[in-house]
């Protein structure tokens, strides 16, 4: 059976079709409204269905979850931790012993078999009655999207097809996607942002047509930001026709931006294909995308700062990982930058450049 992890088969496998665009997902984690068949694999309205696009599709059911309760929202946190919203009330067991109620527009996060609460919508200021079906984690923050209008104050309402950004204190209006060519009558059912690119991935309600292409509520569309334009991200008919009887409503995709076949989340050089994932000093970052690493041993150090000064002075040529601070240059601005990542400090080049989040 297919486990719940990220395998480097996928993007090999689909790359002998065609290359994969960069906001085509590659991997999904998503929930339909009602309960589907999916190639053979009942999955509830309150499940994830598991699809890495090759192997079989799996299911993961939550822990103290039970019908009739929708999962309408999911998002996985900086840890590695499941975020759900469900669109009843529940009552499920608590991180540290006794029971959470969890309301629609709450968010809790799994930790083994229990929950604790992610977001309290009552105290963000959220009217009773909405209903949370989009979320996303990014570091602190969560971004939401409900089924409901809400009023944020100064005048400013986000609408059903918005997104908002939750950064522990306050709400606000982040992206208008009816700006960007959605209808205004659609609803954001689920949400993602591609922090590579700056890409949106979401799903609404209905069926519409943006960009001149068609998309169905089962669909998973991409906004990106450079070219401020939609394209298709994930087409769940396509993936199981019996997709098309539901509506997809909470989604998590996965990306493989390098198209090396390691998926972004795992892949110690997201940004640079780097199939090999060698990573001498075990920094998290891919021996091909260590930027400073003049020398080419997989580590900055006071070595590599000797390095650079020779490449200044043309004892030596520039090699590709010189660069510290994404100039393009080998110069005594790297000196610096060198001797900064070896007391902890970030270096980023054309390798390893700096994420972009919108």
């Amino acid at each position: 059976m297919m486990m719940r992890t990220y395998v480097t088969a996928i993007a090999w496998a689909l790359s002998l079709a065609a290359p994969a665009a960069a906001t085509t997902a590659v991997y999904l984690e998503a929930s339909a409204d009602v309960t589907l068949n999916l190639s053979g694999v009942t999955v509830d309205d309150g499940d994830l269905a598991i699809d890495d696009l090759v192997d079989p599709i799996a299911r993961l059911s939550f822990p103290g979850i039970v019908s009739p309760a929708d999962l309408d929202a999911h998002a996985i946190d900086v840890d590695g931790n499941d975020l759900i919203s469900l669109d009843v009330t529940v009552v499920v067991g608590q991180v540290g012993g006794g029971t959470l109620t969890a309301r629609p527009a709450d968010a809790i996060r799994r930790i083994g078999v229990q929950y604790e609460l992610a977001f309290d919508a009552s105290a963000a200021g959220v009217p009773p009655g909405a209903n949370l079906d989009a979320l996303f984690a990014f570091e602190d923050d969560l971004f939401l999207s409900f089924d409901v209008s809400l009023a944020l104050g100064g005048g400013v309402v986000a609408h059903d097809e918005d997104v908002l950004r939750w950064d522990g204190s306050q709400l606000s209006l982040y992206r208008d996607t009816s700006a960007t060519g959605i209808d205004p009558a659609a609803d954001l059912d689920a949400l993602h942002f591609v922090t590579g690119t700056g890409a949106l991935v979401a799903s609404f309600d209905t069926s519409g047509a943006v960009d001149g292409f068609n998309y169905d509520d089962d669909d998973l569309l991409a906004f990106d930001p450079g070219t401020l334009s939609w394209s298709l991200s994930f087409e769940g008919s396509a993936r199981d026709a019996a997709w098309q009887a539901g509506d997809l409503d909470a989604a998590t995709p996965g990306f493989d931006l390098d198209e090396d076949g390691v998926m972004d989340r795992e892949d110690l050089c997201p940004r640079f294909a780097d199939p090999g994932q060698l990573d001498t000093d075990g920094n998290g970052i891919g021996d091909e995308c260590e930027c400073g690493d003049q020398n080419g041993d997989g580590t900055v150090n006071v070595e590599d700062i000797l390095a650079i000064n020779e490449v200044i002075f043309e004892l030596q040529p520039e090699q590709p990982l010189c660069d510290t601070n994404d100039d393009g240059l080998c110069n005594v601005a790297d000196i610096l930058g060198a001797n900064a990542k070896i007391f902890g400090a970030s270096a980023h080049c054309s390798r390893y450049p700096t994420p972009v989040f919108p």
